[in-house]
């Protein structure tokens, strides 16, 4: 997470109580060089944003209070501001800072936060990525608002690289995934995914780009899922069922999230270890591809409907190579937990408890 300023000529901000939208360009980097805080505690660091999502621009801080540890601060972009309006951005930052505070890695953690783990680690804030602030309403009381320059900030720990970007490393450097690694992210996503649903939270937009590594620990990012199926997915990981409401949303309007459609992509990200990149995205590559011939109503209608099809994947053909990985494929409990995930049947689909 991180955070930009208003664009520059930016005119008066929202209502009293609405969040306003940031940019993504250089008034932000103004706040670092005058050596500016958010609420009096954030110095913006100089330089172009970390990341800038659909709805999000993400800046470096130093938290001036914690010895100028480095954090992601987050806020929304002009872009949510045009599709949400401000009252939509303030109900989805609101309903972000209390997934956190349900989930018990918020500033403030619930008395009843327990753990239910199937490992030995059993603090949500070693699986989960922290929020370690937020901006307030201006009534002194601890909920959450704009501060005082009329935006909505989420502060969060910093991460040290995304899971593909490690992957990409070690496959440059002929350093290939051992089984050992496999089961280090697989047991953090398992005791991840595990927690979440027993929240009763279905995180939905499981790939390699949300889990990160921090120190030594693989976690779970972008917590904040919207309201409803649409366009909370990734269309390489969307599970079968997924599919199905892509291509006639119509007919399954009543369908919700369930914790077996994080699973399915769970078993996707598992053949991306194996592959060391994207193991679906030759595949649909082609059906994009095809689609441009032909005019479709659903965008990526050609993949969501060989996704739907009731035949299952073809795993070998789908880990090709490197060779190390074709080895680890030997294993049957390996390939029976890539089966177990990778069910076509949700019914039938391991869950994060079982794996």
């Amino acid at each position: 997470g991180a955070v930009a300023s208003a664009p520059a000529g930016a005119q008066a901000g929202p209502p009293e109580g609405a969040c306003a939208a940031a940019g993504d360009g250089g008034e932000a980097n103004q706040i670092a060089q005058h050596g500016e805080l958010l609420f009096g505690r954030y110095q913006l660091a100089a330089g172009p944003p970390l990341g800038v999502g659909g709805w999000f621009v993400v800046r470096r801080a130093a938290d001036v209070k914690s010895r100028g540890r480095s954090v992601a601060l987050k806020t929304f972009n002009e872009q949510a501001a045009r599709d949400l309006g401000s009252d939509a951005v303030l109900e989805r930052f609101t309903r972000e800072v209390e997934i956190f505070r349900r989930l018990g890695v918020g500033p403030v953690q619930p008395a009843d936060a327990k753990g239910d783990m199937i490992s030995p680690r059993p603090d949500p804030r070693r699986l989960l990525v922290n929020l370690l602030d937020y901006s307030r309403r201006r009534t002194g009381d601890d909920e959450p608002g704009p501060a005082a320059d009329g935006r909505c900030y989420t502060v969060l720990e910093l991460a040290d690289e995304p899971l593909d970007v490690w992957l990409k490393r070690r496959s440059n450097a002929g350093n290939f995934v051992a089984a050992s690694h496999m089961q280090e992210v697989a047991t953090a996503l398992a005791d991840g995914l595990a927690w979440l649903h027993k929240c009763g939270v279905c995180h939905l937009d499981i790939k390699l780009e949300n889990i990160l590594h921090f120190g030594s620990a693989w976690k779970l990012i972008d917590l904040d899922r919207p309201k409803g199926l649409s366009g909370a997915f990734s269309p390489l990981y969307a599970s079968p069922e997924l599919a199905r409401f892509a291509l006639d949303e119509t007919s399954h309007a009543g369908m919700e999230a369930s914790p077996a459609m994080d699973m399915w992509a769970t078993g996707v990200v598992m053949l991306d270890i194996l592959v060391h990149g994207s193991s679906l995205e030759e595949t649909k590559a082609g059906f994009d591809a095809a689609a441009l011939f032909d005019e479709e109503d659903v965008p990526f209608a050609g993949w969501y409907r060989w996704l739907a099809e009731t035949d299952p994947l073809d795993i070998d053909a789908l880990v090709p190579a490197p060779a190390s990985s074709v080895d680890l494929l030997r294993s049957a409990d390996l390939r029976e937990v890539l089966g177990r995930l990778l069910d076509k049947d949700p019914e039938r689909r391991l869950s994060a408890r079982e794996l």
